[in-house]
C-alpha cells in the first residue's frame, strides 16, 4: 500500500528508441574494449538466460569434482531511478564515450519534459532530478560500466563475479568456498554503499551446496 514502493515505467517516444538502438550498435566496438567475461546485460550477445545457464554448469561441475560451491545474488532497489547522472557523464567521458553521442544523449535526459499518469489523469511536465530510463536502449549498457568496478574488485577475491542488469551475483567453488563467499558478499554490500546505491533484502539470497554452509548462512546477517 505504500506508493513509494511501486517502480514507475517511463515510455519514451519510440523515434527515440529506434535512434538510441542504432547508435548502440554503432557502439559496440567501444562497448567491446571495457566490457568483461562475467556481463550478461548491456552486452551484444548475452542475456541473463546465458547467466542462468553459465551458474548452472559450474555448479554441475562442482557436483562432479566433489566441491563445495557457493554464492550469492544482490538486487539493487529501483537502480535505475537512483544513478546520478552527472557522474554518469563523467564516467562515459573518462571511458572515451564518443563526444558527439554522449553529447547527444547528455542534452535528450537533461531537457526531457515528463509526465505521470494515474488512473486516466495526467499530472504537470517536470524534469526527473535523477535516474535512467528503463525502457532506454543504453540503460542496460550503462548499468554494466557502473558496475565494472565491483566486478574488477570481487575478481581478486577468487570469486566468480556476474551483472544481469541490476541484479549482482557472484559464486565461489572449493574448501575455501564460504571464506571467500563472505568477503565478496561484504565486499558488494561496501560498493553498493559507496555509490549510494541501495540494496533490496527480499530479493536478494545466498546459497550453498554444502549442508552446514546453508545452515551457517541462514543464521547470519
Amino acid at each position: 500500500q505504500d506508493p513509494l514502493e511501486y517502480r514507475v515505467l517511463l515510455m519514451l517516444p519510440g523515434v527515440y528508441r529506434m535512434y538510441a538502438k542504432t547508435r548502440l550498435r554503432h557502439l559496440a566496438p567501444w562497448v567491446q574494449e571495457w566490457q568483461l567475461e562475467g556481463m550478461f546485460a548491456g552486452v551484444e550477445g548475452k542475456g541473463a538466460a546465458d547467466a542462468v545457464y553459465n551458474t548452472a554448469l559450474r555448479v554441475e561441475l562442482c557436483k562432479l569434482l566433489g566441491e563445495e560451491f557457493a554464492g550469492a545474488a544482490t538486487d539493487m532497489y529501483k537502480c535505475f531511478d537512483q544513478i546520478q547522472r552527472p557522474l554518469l557523464y563523467a564516467i562515459l567521458e573518462k571511458t572515451g564515450m564518443p563526444k558527439g553521442i554522449l553529447l547527444a544523449y547528455r542534452i535528450f535526459q537533461e531537457t526531457m519534459k515528463v509526465r505521470n499518469t494515474v488512473a486516466g489523469g495526467l499530472g504537470s511536465e517536470y524534469v526527473r532530478k535523477t535516474s535512467i530510463p528503463q525502457s532506454d536502449p543504453y540503460s542496460m549498457m550503462m548499468t554494466a560500466l557502473l558496475m565494472r568496478p565491483w566486478m574488477e574488485q570481487t575478481k581478486t577475491v577468487a570469486a566468480v563475479p556476474r551483472i544481469m542488469a541490476d541484479d549482482l551475483q557472484i559464486s565461489t567453488a572449493g574448501s575455501r568456498g564460504l571464506e571467500t563467499m563472505r568477503f565478496a558478499f561484504d565486499l558488494t554490500h561496501e560498493h553498493m554503499d559507496d555509490m549510494g546505491a541501495k540494496i533490496a533484502p527480499s530479493k536478494s539470497l545466498t546459497f550453498a551446496s554444502k549442508v552446514t554452509t546453508r545452515k551457517w548462512l541462514r543464521n547470519n546477517k
